[in-house]
């Protein structure tokens, strides 16, 4: 059975900014919700806005009510294949960039060819699988261009022979969007899907580019 995604780009673009602007006024409320995906995604009719729903495991600045140190967080967060490669590797300081990364995910299922997310179908059930496919998408991540997993003795000892160097391109990612002619939604995702997570894209800056 062959599938197809049906989703109007148009509309696509708007739930997708939707999710964005929610995400920005969260986080500048102090609030990481850490399981974006699209379960967590409702609408009140087909056409209306998105609405981020679920805090049930939502870290609140500074300490999560006293539950939390902010550089010790808890890192059995996020839903399967929405989850971010800091969280992955157990970098317990990781912030609101994790919630841009799920989005990211959520935006190549919109804007997919056939409403699938392009990773291995292991990689929905196993985090190490995930790390690999992340890896395969993505491009192989070294110390230099992800500094804040230099303590991790996880990624000290992966087995770098498997992993290609190259990332995909996000017109491969977003095939949907070639049909559009505005780089700005390539260049936006390119700055949403990268390892240091302090160089990721805030929902800010996605909604100023975007909008501009």
């Amino acid at each position: 059975m062959n599938k197809i995604n049906k989703l109007p780009i148009e509309r696509g673009k708007s739930i997708f900014l939707g999710i964005i602007n929610g995400l920005k006024f969260l986080h500048e409320n102090g609030i990481i919700h850490r399981d974006i995906n699209p379960n967590n995604i409702v609408f009140e009719t087909i056409d209306s806005e998105p609405i981020i729903i679920d805090f049930g495991i939502s870290f609140m600045k500074p300490d999560n009510f006293g539950q939390e140190n902010f550089h010790e967080k808890i890192c059995d967060v996020a839903t399967s294949v929405y989850k971010a490669p800091e969280v992955l590797l157990s970098i317990k300081n990781y912030s609101t960039p994790i919630d841009i990364w799920a989005c990211g995910i959520i935006a190549m299922l919109m804007f997919s060819k056939d409403a699938e997310i392009p990773f291995s179908s292991q990689s929905f059930h196993s985090d190490i699988a995930l790390l690999a496919t992340i890896f395969n998408t993505f491009g192989r991540p070294t110390i230099k261009t992800w500094p804040e997993v230099k303590h991790s003795s996880s990624f000290q000892n992966l087995n770098k022979d498997f992993i290609p160097d190259l990332r995909k391109s996000s017109t491969e990612l977003l095939p949907k969007l070639n049909k559009i002619n505005d780089s700005k939604w390539f260049d936006v995702f390119d700055r949403m899907m990268v390892y240091e997570s302090g160089n990721r894209a805030t929902a800010a800056d996605i909604l100023k580019c975007l909008r501009d």
